[in-house]
């Protein structure tokens, strides 16, 4: 797929120079990887993504001169994306991790360009629904390629779905005579009659009702704002639906207006324009399947007080409005923190936002406290403050403890980014640790399942942490081993030896930070990485060895059965996420 779009007709470029030049790049990629794991383990990487990300995942510059430049980041790209789909879901788990750490950096990088200059071009309020729809999901989605055409073809196939119920119901209609469909941007006005104009809203309630939002369970999730996702499961919150539904109705001669509701999304037209104000609308609820509302039903059927709701808040938005408050809506969804890596949604959501709406102070400030928490790219936040701070003295205190955050995190970050590692973990010298690196266990008291990725001989958490979570309590106190777990639930956990026994059924651990420091789960037990294994050079044979025994000696017939609290199709985190031993 790459090289037919990198060799156009006419190109003086050969094949062999081309492909060449992509298995040069490979090699470069795939030895960048593995020296992003030894700088993240000794903390050189957190200097560098400190004072700036780029330099992390710097690829392009390291590649030889020869490497055509303006190939050099789809070849990396194209690289990347190969070493995520190769191979098995339990192989290669550093490599992977990297990689799509560096994929969702680089694409992100790629696509500010894109859409920068999408904005540039447009006119006022001429921003493309379907592109910036577009936009949000290949933002939130590097793994995957979305692309406008792909989007463009699914809606053209529910518009002519909708001309063939038409085709049944109003076999007269003039859309029927049209061989090919509107181009959906350029409809901005009713092209038929209201009578002609209802028939078309009327079919496409007849095959969106049946076709979108059976069984719809999970509201509150990502994935409901990402067009492709949405036009591939048929499942969409309000807002998605709504955008699905108008670019439908365009296609097929029929303006519906976005309408930005309380707590809700709708569309409007205008079915009696002889009416005066609010009277002149129909109303269309795609969430609840109600295509024919007045402002009356509306309010009924949403359980609202006419009072507080009024026909002020029923005027139509701008495009840029619906995809502010579709990004809102994902930066909501990161802030509640009731999803695996929550904080990375909301960074994701609020670096678009001012992408897309660069005036908004609020959420310039909210990125440069994401900024300092991640500790990246301190010194353009601090550039950042500045610049709020001549904008909005009102805001004066707070942005100058912001900077001097920032600038103490710098300051420390400094003094110390000489890569360092800690003297290595021996059993011989720690022979009360039953456990080892890699082992798939179970906590006794809360049942969550977890994958040891480091352990301590006895407690190291503070004074205040063992007091705080009642350590001594326990049955042998702080004097016992305490291990470093990652939970399936995304958490990381400090738990005491007494606490954890042997999973019945191992599994593979979805934590997101599992292949920094895995290289591979064997179906029994995790191996570790080369640089976890320096730091713990005996545990690989120690878990190797208990496992195997534990699994002759029948342990996986006499251990009682796991229970995941995770709903892993939910994303959801469970509610002992509080308790941490």
């Amino acid at each position: 797929m790459l090289f037919p779009k990198l060799l156009p007709k006419g190109t003086s470029t050969t094949w062999y120079l081309l492909y060449s030049q992509r298995v040069l790049v490979k090699k470069y990629v795939n030895t960048r990887l593995l020296e992003m794991a030894h700088e993240s383990h000794v903390g050189f990487a957190e200097y560098l993504k400190c004072l700036n990300e780029g330099q992390f995942y710097n690829f392009c510059s390291i590649l030889p001169p020869n490497i055509d430049d303006d190939l050099k980041l789809e070849f990396v790209i194209d690289e990347l994306l190969r070493v995520l789909s190769r191979g098995e879901e339990t192989r290669d788990l550093t490599v992977k991790y990297f990689a799509q750490k560096s994929l969702v950096y680089l694409r992100q990088q790629e696509l500010i360009v894109l859409i920068q200059k999408w904005i540039a071009e447009a006119a006022d309020d001429n921003l493309s629904l379907e592109q910036g729809a577009t936009y949000i999901a290949q933002w939130f989605q590097p793994m995957k390629i979305v692309t406008l055409s792909k989007i463009q073809q699914e809606l053209d196939s529910l518009a002519n779905l909708v001309k063939e119920s038409l085709n049944t119901t109003s076999p007269k209609h003039p859309v029927l005579n049209n061989g090919a469909l509107f181009t959906s941007e350029d409809v901005k006005e009713l092209s038929w009659t209201t009578v002609e104009c209802k028939q078309v809203i009327q079919a496409i309630e007849s095959v969106f009702k049946p076709l979108f939002n059976n069984s719809f369970k999970k509201y509150f999730k990502p994935d409901n704002s990402y067009i492709n996702l949405v036009l591939e499961r048929r499942q969409g919150i309000p807002i998605t639906l709504c955008l699905v539904v108008m670019c439908v109705a365009r296609r097929l001669g029929v303006a519906l207006e976005p309408v930005n509701f309380p707590q809700h999304f709708i569309l409007r037209w205008k079915e009696f324009p002889l009416k005066q104000g609010i009277e002149q609308y129909r109303f269309i609820d795609a969430f609840n399947g109600s295509y024919n509302l007045n402002f009356e039903t509306l309010i009924k059927g949403l359980s609202m007080q006419s009072a507080m709701v009024g026909p002020e808040h029923c005027d139509s938005c701008t495009n840029i409005q619906v995809l502010q408050r579709m990004l809102r809506n994902l930066i909501s969804l990161g802030k509640e923190g009731q999803y695996k890596q929550g904080l990375n949604l909301l960074h994701h959501a609020v670096e678009l936002y001012n992408l897309l709406i660069p005036d908004d102070v609020e959420k310039q400030v909210l990125s440069v406290k994401i900024t300092l928490h991640h500790m990246i790219n301190l010194p353009s936040a601090i550039s950042k403050i500045q610049e709020i701070m001549a904008e909005r003295p009102d805001l004066r205190d707070l942005l100058i403890h912001l900077q001097d955050e920032c600038e103490k995190v710098l300051k420390q970050i400094s003094k110390g980014h000489t890569p360092k590692r800690d003297p290595p973990k021996r059993r011989a010298d720690n022979p009360q640790v039953v456990f080892s690196i890699g082992m798939v266990m179970k906590h006794r008291l809360f049942n969550y399942m977890c994958v040891i990725r480091g352990w301590d001989s006895t407690c190291k958490a503070s004074e205040h942490w063992i007091n705080q979570m009642g350590v001594d309590q326990c049955e042998r106190g702080r004097h016992q081993p305490f291990y470093n777990v990652w939970v399936m639930d995304g958490s990381d956990r400090y738990a005491a030896e007494e606490n954890l026994i042997f999973a019945r059924k191992p599994r593979m651990i979805k934590h997101p930070e599992v292949g920094s420091l895995f290289e591979s789960f064997n179906g029994r037990y995790y191996v570790p990485g080369r640089e976890l294994q320096q730091d713990y050079p005996d545990d690989l044979q120690t878990t190797h060895e208990a496992i195997t025994q534990f699994c002759e000696e029948g342990g996986e017939e006499d251990m009682e059965d796991d229970i995941n609290v995770l709903d892993d199709d939910s994303g959801k985190f469970p509610n002992i996420i509080s308790y941490k031993f």
